[in-house]
């Protein structure tokens, strides 16, 4: 898989109307290999597995915010195995924050990661919801929610968040079966 099938900027507006914030198409295109690789619970080598991935798109572009919330919600909801401490991510966050003015959907990502550090996942999980409601093509805020809700015990509210984004999921759409 080379880097050049994987979304650019302008297709991430064009097809899920998010906004990358970011100049770099390469960092663009490592964030969707890197979600696809954290969906799909397959590593690619080719790329250096998702950690790989995840370190090749912050140098692309090291002030990308969503590549950091990405890689912060891998750390953090994943459970990706890294070493982190929620301190370090959240000082991480906030200085990139106060580097300029985020989107709207930008923030509601930050708000999720800050109530994760904080222990507050059940307000989380409110966030993304909200982000899925504007934006229910959000997979990275999708994935997110469902991880929180299956290690709640929520079964619930993890199918109830699929259930109410699936109907703009068209079959074409990349991940649709995941």
């Amino acid at each position: 898989m080379a880097v050049e099938m994987w979304r650019d900027g302008e297709a991430w507006l064009k097809n899920d109307k998010i906004r990358m914030n970011t100049g770099s198409n390469e960092a663009c295109k490592l964030y969707d290999c890197a979600l696809t690789q954290l969906v799909t619970w397959r590593e690619l080598e080719q790329y250096g597995g998702l950690e790989g991935t995840l370190g090749s798109m912050l140098a692309a572009d090291p002030d990308f915010f969503l590549g950091h919330v990405l890689k912060a919600g891998v750390e953090l909801v994943g459970n990706s195995g890294t070493p982190i401490t929620v301190s370090d991510t959240l000082a991480s966050l906030k200085r990139l924050r106060a580097k300029r003015t985020l989107t709207k959907h930008e923030q509601l990502h930050y708000e999720a990661m800050v109530d994760v550090c904080s222990g507050e996942v059940r307000r989380a999980c409110d966030t993304w919801e909200r982000i899925l409601a504007a934006t229910p093509t959000d997979l990275m805020a999708l994935r997110f929610a469902t991880d929180i809700y299956f290690y709640m015990g929520a079964q619930a509210q993890m199918r109830d968040s699929v259930a109410r984004v699936l109907p703009v999921w068209s079959v074409s759409r990349p991940l649709h079966s995941y």
